[in-house]
């Protein structure tokens, strides 16, 4: 759990170098300014397995919030003054997106799979957890 809690907070302040995948999907989409979550995923998912530091995400139809210990933080926010665009694939129980930041070379993805109505799985650097719909 202390993983997932400095994985949340080390978002926003530092970027994964990763290397650059040149295979595409029918379903990738690229948008220079905003995320384009799912129907399915759109809502607040959380992992409460620490009660005292409760963390996960809040989906709208063009943001995801980061939510650590109800404090939350909108990506678009965050990246905001950043020179970068954003791929996404979306199926009926994936989603997966990275941002690509022009400005420094680096890449940062996320990846969550539909587990059931209520269930997703959150993948993001080494860190995987489970996370229910509220």
């Amino acid at each position: 759990m202390k993983n997932l809690i400095l994985l949340f907070l080390a978002f926003g302040l530092t970027m994964t170098a990763c290397k650059k995948d040149d295979a595409t999907d029918t379903g990738t989409t690229t948008s220079k300014d905003k995320l384009n979550p799912p129907a399915w995923i759109q809502g607040t998912w959380m992992d409460r397995s620490e009660p005292t530091m409760p963390v996960g995400y809040t989906f709208t139809t063009n943001d995801m919030l980061t939510i650590i210990a109800n404090n939350s933080t909108s990506l678009n926010a965050s990246i905001s003054d950043r020179n970068y665009s954003i791929s996404e694939t979306t199926t009926d129980s994936n989603y997966q997106f990275t941002i690509t930041y022009t400005d420094t070379n680096s890449t940062e993805s996320w990846i969550f799979n539909k587990m059931g109505d209520t269930q997703i799985q959150s993948i993001h650097g080494s860190v995987t957890s489970i996370l229910t719909k509220e």
